[in-house]
């Protein structure tokens, strides 16, 4: 029995951008972070008014380039973006720009296709043929694979959070205060105290009676012993 055929795929072609495709290329970068799951709405719509002045700006001083893939008939599929963000000089990378790939989207009905593939060695190929010696990215989830059999690895980056966007700390009362100078841990807001039980109580009042007692004692002894001297 012959082995079945793999139907052809729908051929697509990649073009540079346009200052004409920011809005494209901004509804591109807002369904990349839908579907990381990790943004709200309300986030996605504040970075995407931020976003398009930010590409026309970097496109026009030469600092952005991009591919945007189409369709047989010109319908845009996806896309992606190689950005020269400016970095400090170092012995090992002594260029004044560093390459860093972002935005590669593809439609969800044309994935499987090797968009995304295609789309990034084109902008690898441009780096390249500018001398510079790699190319950075932060990789999603739904791409790290890609990116792996494209030849990037992992690297020594770390990173420390400053808890941006986080809410901020409730400010601490004066009975916490004062519990942790003494090394105590605070009540809780709203608990009341629990009283001891009716025969802890009891045993309480009787020790303190007791103690109460035999201090008296002590003193009538030593005012005694005093007034005979």
């Amino acid at each position: 029995m012959a082995p079945r055929r793999r139907a052809a795929l729908p051929p697509f072609a990649l073009r540079p951008i346009r200052p004409a495709d920011a809005p494209l290329l901004a509804r591109q970068r807002a369904a990349l972070f839908r579907d990381m799951h990790e943004f709200s709405a309300a986030a996605v719509r504040r970075h995407g008014r931020s976003f398009r002045p930010w590409l026309l700006r970097e496109l026009r001083a030469g600092r952005l380039v991009g591919r945007v893939a189409e369709s047989s008939s010109g319908v845009p599929i996806g896309g992606g973006l190689l950005w020269f963000q400016p970095r400090h000089p170092s012995p090992r990378f002594p260029q004044m720009e560093q390459p860093y790939l972002l935005s590669v989207y593809t439609e969800p009905a044309h994935r499987g296709r090797g968009v995304a593939t295609a789309v990034v060695r084109a902008l690898v190929e441009v780096a390249r043929r500018r001398g510079y010696a790699r190319v950075d990215l932060h990789a999603t989830e739904m791409g790290r694979s890609l990116y792996a059999k494209l030849g990037f690895r992992p690297t020594n980056q770390m990173r420390l959070a400053l808890g941006a966007g986080r809410p901020a700390r409730r400010s601490r009362s004066g009975e916490e205060l004062r519990a942790a100078f003494r090394g105590r841990r605070p009540r809780r807001p709203g608990r009341r105290r629990r009283r001891p039980a009716p025969h802890r109580a009891r045993s309480v009042r009787r020790t303190r009676t007791a103690r109460g007692a035999s201090f008296r004692a002590r003193r009538r002894r030593t005012g005694r012993r005093g007034a005979r001297r």
